[in-house]
C-alpha cells in the first residue's frame, strides 16, 4: 500500500530526528543552544554522533518515502521535494560551522534552504491541495518558528534559535504527515498525477450536469 508505506516511511524519519535531537538535548545540556541552535551539537564529537545518525536516518527515510511516490502531477513534484529534502538534511549534518568560513557558509545557506524549501512546500500543499485550519495553523507554528529562528541569529538576538528550529520542524512534520494521509489513495498506480482539491478524487469521475 503506498500510502501506508510512505506514511510509516515519514514517520520514523521524524522520530529519527527529534529522537536525536531529544536524545543530545538531554544528555549533552548546554545554553549555547539557545544562540547557535541544533548546529551547536553537530560541533562536539560527542553529541555529533547521535545527531548525525538521526538525521542521516532521517535523510535516507525521507528519500525512500519521496522515491515511490509517482514521477508526474502533485505528487511527483512532493516526490522532487522530498528528495531535495533530504539532500539538504545530510549537507547540513556534515558541514560543522566550526570547521572554517567555507564549512560556515555552506552550513548557513544549506540550513537556509532547507528552510525555505520546507515552508514553500507546506504552503504549496495547503494552496493546492489541502486547505484546512490544521495545515493553516501548522503553517502559522512554522512562521513563528521561523521568526524565533531569525531573530536569533545575531549574538546580541533574542537567543530562542534552537526552540524555534524545533517548533518550526514540528509544523511541517505534522503538516506533510496530516496532508499526505489524507492525499495519497491507498491503491495508486505510480502514472497517476494528484488532483487538486477542487478536482474529484483519484478515480472518481467528475459528476456532468
Amino acid at each position: 500500500m503506498l500510502r501506508t508505506k510512505t506514511l510509516d516511511r515519514l514517520l520514523a524519519a521524524d522520530l529519527a530526528l527529534f529522537g536525536a535531537l531529544l536524545l543530545v538535548a538531554i544528555w549533552y545540556p548546554s545554553s549555547a543552544i539557545d544562540g547557535y541552535g541544533i548546529s551547536y551539537y553537530l560541533t562536539h564529537l560527542d553529541s555529533f554522533i547521535p545527531l548525525a545518525i538521526g538525521f542521516v536516518l532521517c535523510a535516507v527515510l525521507s528519500w525512500r518515502a519521496g522515491r515511490d511516490l509517482p514521477t508526474t502531477g502533485g505528487l511527483g513534484v512532493l516526490r522532487r521535494a522530498l528528495r531535495m529534502m533530504a539532500v539538504l538534511i545530510v549537507g547540513i549534518a556534515f558541514t560543522p560551522y566550526t570547521w572554517g568560513t567555507l564549512f560556515d557558509w555552506t552550513h548557513q545557506t544549506l540550513g537556509s534552504i532547507l528552510f525555505v524549501e520546507q515552508l514553500l512546500m507546506s504552503g504549496w500543499i495547503w494552496w493546492r491541495y489541502a486547505r484546512s485550519w490544521f495545515n493553516a495553523t501548522m503553517i502559522v507554528m512554522q512562521i513563528v518558528g521561523g521568526v524565533m529562528a531569525l531573530l536569533s541569529l545575531p549574538n546580541d538576538g533574542i537567543m530562542v534559535l534552537f526552540q524555534g528550529e524545533v517548533i518550526f520542524q514540528i509544523g511541517f512534520s505534522f503538516l506533510l504527515f496530516h496532508s499526505l494521509s489524507r492525499l495519497i489513495p491507498d491503491e495508486l498506480e505510480a502514472q497517476l498525477p494528484l488532483h487538486r482539491h477542487d478536482e474529484p478524487p483519484i478515480g472518481q469521475a467528475r459528476a456532468h450536469s
